[in-house]
């Protein structure tokens, strides 16, 4: 059986003192097909050099113009979702190493 591509959105503003732990409890998932893509609410603190830091090849960074609405940057990632199953990543979280795994268990 296939499994679905799960897509990450993480809404971000000025979190590069704390998005570090968030992507790298996404790039620790025991679930492997993923994709996250990081939302910036256009931050001005460096957050962009932290997340293009990891090089990672299923990390996409999208800077946004600043528009203060969280449920505004959040939607703009799920319009970039290529997965079937969307999942929020707040950008002060961090996921148990099986989160995905266990939300497509239960698709």
């Amino acid at each position: 059986m296939k499994t679905p591509l799960v897509s990450v959105v993480c809404p971000t503003y000025n979190r590069s003192y704390t998005i570090q732990n968030a992507i790298r409890s996404i790039i620790d998932q025991t679930f492997t097909d993923w994709e996250l893509i990081v939302c910036d609410d256009g931050s001005e603190d460096g957050t962009k050099r932290i997340v293009d830091g990891f090089a990672h090849s299923r990390i996409r960074y999208e800077k946004l113009e600043h528009c203060g609405f969280v449920s505004k940057v959040r939607n703009a990632g799920n319009q970039l979702a290529r997965g079937e199953i969307i999942v929020v990543q707040d950008s002060d979280d961090q996921s148990f190493p099986n989160r995905l795994e266990e939300i497509v268990k239960k698709f």
